[in-house]
């Protein structure tokens, strides 16, 4: 999963050494759900909502 960077000031990862994340840099960590000082980077655009289409009325005007 692919992590950014986004806190303006430069973080060390322990990850059995540690890793210097400069701010707006993205890293990839591989078995690592979470990393709270970085902010997760989505690989899928999240879905947009539908837009709800409302049923016309009919045209009802004319002579009789």
């Amino acid at each position: 999963m692919k992590f950014q960077n986004n806190t303006g000031a430069n973080v060390f990862l322990d990850l059995g050494g540690f890793k210097l994340v400069l701010p707006k840099e993205i890293i990839e960590l591989k078995g690592h759900p979470t990393c709270p000082p970085l902010t997760p980077i989505l690989s899928e655009a999240p879905p947009k909502p539908k837009k709800v289409v409302k049923p016309k009325k009919p045209n009802v005007s004319g002579t009789i």
